[in-house]
């Protein structure tokens, strides 16, 4: 496929007990399906300063965009108080 573009560049990994995949992580736990938010290795964590020149809506949005994140990936309840 990477023969198709010279823009595009696919990469093939096996998983070894886990699959980053978009922002999820995929695991698999006593044969089922588990899935935790990913990040990558560069994340600093840093999004927006609270106390930056920012309105407060924009701020307000981005707590609340985090925690649907959160809600929406992870498997069980145990992995989103983990994220929170």
């Amino acid at each position: 496929m990477n023969n198709q573009h010279p823009s595009l560049k696919f990469t093939c990994e096996d998983a070894q007990g886990n699959l980053p995949f978009l922002d999820v992580n995929v695991t698999i736990e006593n044969g089922t399906l588990c899935t935790t938010v990913y990040r990558k290795k560069t994340h600093t964590g840093v999004l927006l300063n609270f106390s930056a020149m920012a309105p407060m809506k924009w701020k307000i949005g981005l707590i609340y965009c985090l925690i649907n994140r959160a809600w929406s990936i992870c498997s069980t309840r145990h992995y989103f108080d983990i994220e929170l």
